[in-house]
């Protein structure tokens, strides 16, 4: 277990909650598992979801190195197709 936080707090009937944490000192980079259990009226809840926390500076260097590859791979095929014209000529 890397984080575990423990809250109480007053749901009035009919109406929705919207409940934030803020987990300081995150590590950069890892994939987490995520379980959150909420309790009302003695009926309990429980979801499990799995986070993938990633710096954005990676998600743009990704993207980049991507768009890269694109423009590498259309100039090599563009280039091909127009030698293959001026030889027919």
């Amino acid at each position: 277990e890397v984080y575990s936080e423990n809250k109480k707090s007053l749901v009035m009937a009919e109406t929705e909650r919207l409940m934030t944490d803020r987990w300081e000192k995150t590590p950069q980079l890892g994939l987490y598992k995520v379980t959150v259990e909420a309790t009302v009226l003695g009926e309990t809840t429980v979801l499990t979801r799995t986070v993938l926390v990633v710096p954005i500076a990676l998600i743009v260097a990704i993207i980049v190195a991507i768009l890269l590859i694109g423009l590498w791979i259309y100039m090599k095929v563009s280039k091909g197709k127009g030698k293959k014209q001026s030889e027919k000529h």
